[in-house]
């Protein structure tokens, strides 16, 4: 049986249950130290460890364990279980798209999640999600332009029962739709790359008002929410957000109109279960809490913009 040691922010390395034993005899390890093996879903310290507990480690209960700050306890004891994080292929990347879906808490509760090869997983995932919105583009390339080009009627119309300088905004929108015509294969894949490019950091605004929402709840008495990382919210969520793109994955493939939208509209579930499963096994926090940041966000979101937009307008409609 290998065990893997460490004592955070160190690995300590690999080491049988033997040496672990004569370890914690001679002083090498502490009864505190991290240790892992397979089949275990999470770090345990040594002394609550049946297997030790006869050689001179005392048992003790996992309730008397102290409880450092959350930070603390996103800090990895150990080596990462994320393939992405192990080794940069494309056999890790759908490795880890896996297993982020079937066993977040394995994988993410002890990855590092640095920006850099994070960002580039996420850039992965969305390729790959853009393929069929490529396809879908270029087979559905008029009824898209037609969809368009109605949206901009309606906007026309209801731009003439508006009040002046607010019409003329919505008149100016509403041409720019009605003048849509159809892409060719090139604008389309354009569009998609620029798209791929670009939405992460979309998704990273959105993880800072997730991170927002979740030290307000921490405010609140919800003691998993406190102390959380700015950093790890944010990349954990723009991972999440990439990843359940993939649900998307069919709908660009259906032909414009009503069941593309009721698709659409179904990949939301799907869409929000693997979200904040992911995040919160980055951050150890339970997926209803997650959720409950998210319609939070959403709320601070709309009231700021909302009023901020608002009070524009008003002031334009003023002068």
């Amino acid at each position: 049986m290998q065990i893997h040691v460490a004592r955070p922010p160190n690995q300590l390395g690999v080491f049988s249950q033997e040496e672990v034993t004569a370890g914690l005899q001679s002083g090498r390890f502490l009864p505190t130290d991290q240790a892992w093996r397979d089949g275990m879903s999470a770090w345990t310290p040594l002394n609550q460890w049946a297997e030790f507990a006869g050689h001179g480690v005392p048992a003790v209960p996992a309730s008397s364990v102290s409880q450092g700050s959350p930070a603390d306890a996103l800090a990895p004891a150990g080596p990462t279980q994320l393939p992405w994080e192990q080794g940069r292929s494309l056999a890790s990347a759908w490795q880890s798209v896996v297993a982020m879906v079937t066993r977040p808490a394995e994988v993410l509760g002890n990855a590092r999640l640095e920006i850099g090869p994070t960002l580039t997983l996420g850039w992965l995932i969305l390729l790959v999600s853009s393929v069929t919105a490529v396809i879908g583009g270029v087979v559905y390339a008029d009824q898209l332009a037609a969809v368009m080009v109605k949206a901009g009627s309606d906007i026309l119309k209801s731009a003439n029962q508006l009040p002046e300088p607010a019409g003329e905004l919505m008149r100016t929108l509403g041409n720019y739709f009605a003048k849509t015509e159809p892409k060719n294969f090139g604008l389309v894949l354009l569009q998609a790359v620029m798209m791929v490019m670009f939405t992460p950091f979309i998704h990273f605004f959105y993880g800072l008002l997730q991170w927002f929402a979740l030290r307000l709840l921490g405010l609140f008495g919800v003691k998993a929410c406190k102390g959380l990382p700015l950093g790890r919210t944010v990349i954990a969520t723009m991972l999440g957000a990439c990843l359940g793109s993939l649900v998307f994955i069919l709908t660009p493939l259906l032909p414009p109109g009503l069941l593309q939208n009721a698709v659409l509209y179904l990949c939301f579930i799907p869409l929000m279960i693997v979200h904040f499963r992911v995040v919160g096994a980055a951050l150890k926090v339970n997926p209803w809490v997650v959720f409950g940041s998210a319609a939070l966000s959403y709320l601070l979101f709309v009231c700021c913009c909302g009023c901020g937009l608002a009070a524009m307008v008003g002031a334009m409609m003023a002068g």
